[in-house]
C-alpha cells in the first residue's frame, strides 16, 4: 500500500471541510471496525484458516491485490426508486466490513508476500470513498484501468461482483488467489445455494451453451484447475456466507 500501514491517515489538501469531515469521519469508523475485529472470534476464524492453508500459499507469486466493485462507503443519492437513507447507510456499512476483511487478508499475506500495491476500481466511488482509500496508502483506478494491469501475480478481490465481470477478469489472467463468489455459481453451474435458481446446461440450447462457453469457459478452466476453500461465515458479516478463497495449484 504504496509504504504505509492500513491505520488511515494521509493528507486532504485542497479539499472543502465537508468532505474533509466525511473523510476523517470514514477513517475514524474504519480504525474502530479493525479495532473491533482482531479483538473478535472472527479474528481468530480467518486467522486459522490463512495458516491452514499458508504454506500452499507460500508457493505463489504474489505481488499486487485489486478490488473490483466495493461499492460506496458512504450513502448518497438514490440509485433507484424507493432506494431509501436507510437502505443505503446499511450497504455502506457491508462495504466497510468488506473492506475490512480485506485487509485483514492483506495483513496476513503479507506475511510471506510482498504485496506493496493495493488498487481500487468501482465507478460508484465518490470523492470521498477515493480520498479515504487513497488515505489508506491505496490507489483508486478508473473503468477499464483495473483490467489493463491484471496479471498472474495478482491477488482479485470481487466480492458478489456482476459474475460477468468477473468472467471477464478470468478471459484476462489466472489470478494468483481469488476471493470472490463461488465460481460454480458465477458460471451458472448449479443450483445456487443462496436461494436462486441458476440454469442447469442440460436445459440450455446449443448456441446458448456455446455463447456461455465463450463467456465463461475461462472461469470453468481457472476453477478445475485451482484449490479452492470456502471462508468462514464470520459473525456480524452476514454477506460472507458464501464466500469462496481460490489460488493456483
Amino acid at each position: 500500500m504504496s509504504g504505509q500501514d492500513a491505520s488511515g491517515s494521509g493528507p486532504t489538501d485542497g479539499i472543502s471541510g465537508l468532505v474533509r469531515a466525511q473523510v476523517e469521519s470514514l477513517v475514524g469508523e474504519y480504525r474502530l471496525q479493525v479495532e473491533n475485529w482482531k479483538s473478535s472470534e472472527n479474528s481468530h476464524l480467518l486467522q486459522n484458516l490463512l495458516e491452514q492453508e499458508l504454506d500452499g500459499l507460500s508457493n505463489l507469486q504474489i505481488d499486487r491485490c485489486i478490488c473490483f466493485g466495493l461499492g460506496r462507503l458512504t450513502p448518497s443519492e438514490p440509485r433507484w426508486p424507493g432506494d431509501t437513507m436507510e437502505n443505503r447507510i446499511i450497504q455502506s456499512r457491508v462495504v466497510m466490513e468488506q473492506l475490512v476483511l480485506l485487509m485483514m487478508v492483506l495483513e496476513s499475506l503479507r506475511k510471506v508476500h510482498p504485496i506493496h500495491e493495493v488498487y481500487f476500481q468501482d465507478p460508484l466511488f465518490t470523492q470521498v470513498d477515493t480520498l479515504f482509500l487513497e488515505s489508506l496508502g491505496c490507489t483508486v483506478l478508473q473503468d477499464p484501468e483495473a483490467m489493463e494491469i491484471l496479471t498472474g501475480t495478482t491477488f482479485v478481490f470481487a466480492p458478489y461482483h456482476p459474475n460477468v465481470v468477473v468472467a471477464d477478469i478470468f478471459k484476462i489472467c489466472e489470478p494468483a488467489l481469488y476471493l470472490g463468489a463461488n465460481l460454480t455459481t458465477v458460471r451458472g453451474g448449479e443450483i445456487d445455494t443462496l436461494g436462486g435458481d441458476v440454469m442447469e446446461e442440460n436445459t440450455l440450447s446449443e448456441s446458448a451453451r456455446e455463447r456461455r462457453l465463450e463467456k465463461f469457459g475461462a472461469v470453468s478452466t481457472y476453477e478445475d484447475n485451482a484449490l479452492m476453500t470456502a471462508m468462514p461465515i464470520f459473525d456480524g458479516y452476514y454477506w460472507s456466507r458464501g464466500l469462496c478463497l481460490y489460488w493456483q495449484g
